[in-house]
């Protein structure tokens, strides 16, 4: 019957100033392997760049696929990295991170889907009702 109340807790809330400050060190102790984490679909695209552009048009239309491949693993590979709590060296931190994103593959794709769905939903019941309404 006595249920604990949430709010009346004892332990305030930090100010805004102190999240940033952590923010800060969070970052600052994880750059490195954010930062390889972002180079790799960034080379990725480059090298799909470079390829096309002197001619090897087989060559690029694979490292396209390969570009695409790897820019869908990437942000399950940056929530990965950004949740993992452990110490490491950046190229662990990166490794790490790309191998965990497989586990969260399919749901980053189920989370995309959804979204796509709701976009349509929006356009379909709020853009295409009012163009109506506005011809009229």
């Amino acid at each position: 019957m006595n249920e604990p109340n949430i709010l009346s807790g004892t332990q305030a809330m930090p100010s805004a100033w102190s999240l940033i400050a952590e923010s800060f060190r969070f970052y600052r102790k994880k750059i490195g392997g954010l930062v390889l984490i972002g180079a790799v679909p960034s080379l990725v695209a480059v090298a799909d760049y470079i390829f096309g552009s002197i001619g090897l048009i087989g060559l690029s239309g694979i490292m396209g696929l390969v570009s695409l491949i790897v820019s869908l693993f990437y942000y399950p590979a940056l929530f990965s990295a950004i949740i993992s709590t452990e110490e490491a060296s950046p190229y662990s931190l990166a490794s790490d991170a790309y191998k965990k994103s497989r586990i969260l593959f399919g749901p980053y794709i189920v989370l995309i889907s959804l979204m796509i769905v709701a976009i349509m939903g929006g356009a379909l019941l709020l853009i295409i009702p009012a163009i109506y309404v506005g011809v009229l």
